[in-house]
C-alpha cells in the first residue's frame, strides 16, 4: 500500500532537488491508471508543498486528506491538476493557500476518488504555491492577516503574478525556445513556467537542476570566492539549457531551453538579463 511505502520514504523533508521518490508499483505519467492499493493510506513528514508536486508530477487523480493539528482539510487533485480545496468554511483558492501554508506536525491520508465533478481552483498549482510562500513571509514578519486562515490573492499579488507570466513569455519569442521557467532552488518549485510541452517537462527540469545550483553555490562558499553566478549554461547534443540565477532573489533562477540548431546564446544571455530587470519578485 502507498501508505507504508510513502510513510518510510517521507520520514526525512524532501529534496526536490533530487529525483522525488516513486513508490513502487507507480506508473509513470501516461502509462495508465494508479492501483487502488497504491492511492490509499497515511504518512507524514513532508510539505503539503512537496506532496501536491510529486502529485501534479505523477498526474495522479486522487483525495489528499490533510491534518495539522485538529484542523482538517482536503485537496483534490484530477490526473495532476488540483481541482478542488476545502478547509473549513472554505474553499476554493482561500482554502487552498491556507492549506499550503502548512509546513510543519502535518499528517496526510491519500485515498482514490472519482473523477470528481466540482471545480473550484481557479489558478495553477505553481500561482498558489508562491503566493502561500509571500502569506508566510507577511505573517512571520507579523503583518496582520485573517484569523484563522490567509487571505485570498490581492490584486496586488494578481499584478505580481501576471508580471511572472509576462516576464517567462517574452523569453518564447527568442529562435529555438522550448520553454522557460521560474525556479526556488531552495524548495525545488517551480513558481511559473512558459512552453515545456511534450518536449520537456519543465517542472520536472527547473527541480532536478536545483541541486546542481546549490552545490554550485556551495563550492563557491567553500572556495571563500567574493563572486555570484551570473549564468551556467548546460551544452547537450540537441539542446542548450541556460540557467540564471536572479540578483534581486538569491534563491530564485531562471532556466531557459533552447534548440540548438535554431538558439543564438550571445542573445539568449542577454534576454535573459533584460528579463531580470523587469521581473517583479
Amino acid at each position: 500500500m502507498l501508505g507504508t511505502s510513502m510513510a518510510k520514504k517521507w520520514q526525512r523533508p524532501t529534496d526536490m532537488g533530487q529525483a522525488a521518490p516513486r513508490p513502487v508499483g507507480l506508473p509513470r505519467p501516461g502509462e495508465g491508471p494508479v492501483p487502488k492499493d497504491l492511492t490509499q493510506g497515511q504518512f507524514e513528514g513532508p510539505s503539503l508543498a512537496g506532496v501536491a508536486q510529486l502529485l501534479v508530477l505523477e498526474r495522479i487523480t486522487c483525495l489528499l486528506r490533510v491534518r495539522h493539528g485538529r484542523r482538517q482539510g482536503q485537496l483534490i487533485f484530477r490526473e495532476g491538476t488540483l481541482v478542488h480545496a476545502q478547509l473549513d468554511t472554505l474553499s476554493g483558492d482561500p482554502a487552498a493557500l491556507a492549506l499550503l501554508a502548512w509546513d510543519h506536525d502535518t499528517r496526510f491520508e491519500l485515498s482514490t476518488c472519482s473523477r470528481p465533478r466540482r471545480v473550484t481552483i481557479t489558478r495553477p498549482l505553481d500561482h498558489l504555491l508562491l503566493e502561500a510562500m509571500r502569506l508566510k513571509d507577511e505573517e512571520h514578519a507579523g503583518l496582520p492577516s485573517k484569523a484563522g486562515s490567509l487571505p485570498a490573492i490581492s490584486p496586488r499579488k494578481e499584478d505580481l503574478m501576471g508580471n511572472i507570466n509576462e516576464s517567462l513569455e517574452a523569453a518564447m519569442t527568442l529562435d529555438g525556445a522550448i520553454g522557460i521557467a521560474l525556479v526556488d532552488h531552495e524548495s525545488g518549485m517551480t513558481l511559473g513556467h512558459q512552453g515545456g510541452g511534450k518536449e520537456l517537462n519543465l517542472e520536472i527540469a527547473g527541480a532536478g537542476n536545483t541541486a546542481g545550483v546549490r552545490s554550485k553555490l556551495k563550492v563557491m562558499q567553500d572556495l571563500k570566492l567574493n563572486d555570484s553566478i551570473e549564468d551556467i549554461l548546460i551544452t547537450l547534443g540537441k539542446q542548450y539549457h541556460l540557467i540564471r540565477p536572479l540578483a534581486s532573489a538569491p534563491n530564485l533562477f531562471l532556466y531557459l531551453a533552447l534548440r540548438r540548431e535554431k538558439a543564438n546564446l550571445a542573445l539568449a544571455r542577454h534576454k535573459l538579463a533584460g528579463l531580470e530587470k523587469n521581473l517583479e519578485v
